[in-house]
């Protein structure tokens, strides 16, 4: 059967469009009144960026205005920076954030609406959108996921920590800030002439010190040694004279002032570790 050729009140472009001339839903679910305010929140503990921030907001007449504002967020440490970008009022169709420079685990960001513009409170506000900018990979609304500061992939980094004195163990120790998912370690213990074996343990702790775990190694150090160690995500125990591999926990992720460490029974003070190189995927600790 046809549709009917006649257009009616309701319908007024004819019976093949049905868009509403009346009682139009709203054009989206968040609209910023002259009271309110959108935040940005960012963690940075790893440099300082320029974050790129744009809105895009139908006003309550009707009209479509893009806002766009550069930002330079310093290296933040263990605190966030919040940015209250300038309000306006209207409907918020769209938002992105873009940091170009940095890399996937650097920056994570989170944008809110602030209700009554009064204060930092973000519980008087909504929860937009959150998560990390890096590259070519922006953070918008309303299409983006709110993800956790650990999801996903983070920054391979190579962390070089002191070299220990003569007759001291290996200890790297998670900067505030930051998290570290431990990929793998690698360094060499040279032993004098006393006598009697070490054992180098692979030790993990907290943030007051407390060990949270030992791994033995694939076999004792004799004196007048050269060994290079290797502890590794998903390697076998293996020993091979010269180098011996040890497998450590997976996905061994250490929060801020948790660390890594060598514990070697059996030690002399004239016993050397090396400089070590420590693989880890870094991530934002908000």
């Amino acid at each position: 059967m046809p549709l009917p050729a006649v257009a009616n009140y309701e319908n007024p472009y004819g019976p093949l469009v049905s868009f509403r001339s009346q009682r139009v839903f709203p054009p989206s679910a968040v609209y910023v009144s002259p009271d309110d305010a959108l935040a940005l929140e960012v963690n940075s503990p790893y440099g300082t960026f320029t974050i790129h921030s744009t809105l895009r907001t139908m006003t309550p007449q009707g009209e479509m205005k893009a806002t766009h504002w550069d930002q330079i967020i310093q290296q933040t440490g263990a605190t966030s920076t919040t940015v209250t970008l300038p309000p306006s009022e209207g409907f918020l169709i769209s938002a992105s954030i873009s940091v170009p420079a940095a890399k996937r685990g650097q920056v994570f960001c989170k944008l809110y609406l602030l209700r009554g513009n009064v204060g930092p409170d973000p519980t008087l506000g909504a929860l937009l959108c959150q998560g990390y900018s890096a590259g070519v990979d922006r953070l918008s609304y309303p299409q983006s996921p709110t993800e956790s500061a650990t999801s996903g992939d983070g920054v391979l980094t190579k962390v070089v920590p002191a070299v220990p004195a003569p007759g001291a163990d290996l200890v790297a120790v998670v900067p505030a800030g930051q998290r570290w998912r431990v990929k793998s370690v690698f360094v060499q213990l040279i032993t004098n002439v006393t006598a009697g074996n070490r054992t180098a343990l692979f030790n993990f702790f907290d943030d007051v010190g407390a060990s949270a775990g030992f791994i033995p190694p694939a076999a004792v150090v004799g004196p007048s040694s050269n060994i290079n160690f290797t502890w590794g995500d998903g390697v076998a125990y293996a020993n091979l004279g010269l180098s011996q591999s040890i497998p450590i926990l997976r996905d061994l992720i250490l929060s801020p002032g948790w660390g890594l460490a060598t514990l070697t029974l059996g030690m002399s003070a004239g016993d050397q570790w090396g400089q070590a190189f420590v693989f880890v995927e870094e991530y934002v600790a908000p």
